[in-house]
Order: structure tokens, then C-alpha cells, then sequence
């Protein structure tokens, strides 16, 4: 969330997924596909980049780029969108629960 989000790098900071080094969700793609394209020197740079847990802006405007480049950040938004709307199907089919519903409306704003 952090990685693409302005209103989340004011509330929490600048990309703090890759200062900390996680292998999110979004880097996961990301790497898989540089690796499904033969573009192995890509995906260690970017895992290069994560290991160092740098703070250099530099440094982590190329991971976002990388991830940009492999439209990972579209793909987890598709992913996500799809799996709500499983979700959604799936309350619906037991019966409902306005509980939930409630936080997965919630949590899809």
C-alpha cells in the first residue's frame, strides 16, 4: 500500500515496504515476472535494493520503476478487486453477514 499511495507516504513515510525490505506482494510479482521475461539482472537489482534496506530516493524510485515496468502495482490492484468481489459472492452465498460486509466495504475504501 505504501509503495503507491501519496496520502500513506504522508501518514507512514516514503516507501517504507522497501526500507524495511519486505517481499510484499507487489516485489513478488514483480521479481516473478522480470525472471519469466529472462531479465534476471533486474530482478536482483531489485532484490539488491531490498536487502539494503536503503533510504536513498534514488535507490527506491528504481524499485518502484521496476515495479512499474512490470505493471505489478495494476496487477495487485486487479488481484485484490477480483478477490473482494469472491468475497462478496461468498457472504452472499451463506447467508450474508452485515458484520462483514460492513468491514470489507471498510476496508475496500
Amino acid at each position: 500500500i505504501n509503495l503507491a499511495s501519496p496520502d500513506f507516504h504522508k501518514k507512514k513515510g516514503f516507501c517504507e515496504d522497501i526500507t524495511e525490505g519486505k517481499l510484499s506482494f507487489v516485489v513478488l510479482h514483480c521479481m516473478r515476472t522480470l525472471k519469466s521475461r529472462s531479465d534476471e539482472a533486474k530482478a536482483q537489482e531489485l532484490l539488491k535494493i531490498l536487502n539494503n534496506r536503503t533510504t536513498d530516493k534514488d535507490m527506491i524510485k528504481r524499485a518502484l520503476t521496476l515495479m512499474d515496468e512490470t505493471s505489478s502495482f495494476q496487477y495487485t490492484l486487479d488481484y485484490l478487486t477480483e478477490l473482494t468481489l469472491r468475497i462478496k459472492k461468498s457472504i452472499k452465498k451463506l447467508g450474508g453477514n452485515v458484520a462483514l460486509e460492513a468491514l470489507l466495504e471498510r476496508l475496500d475504501a
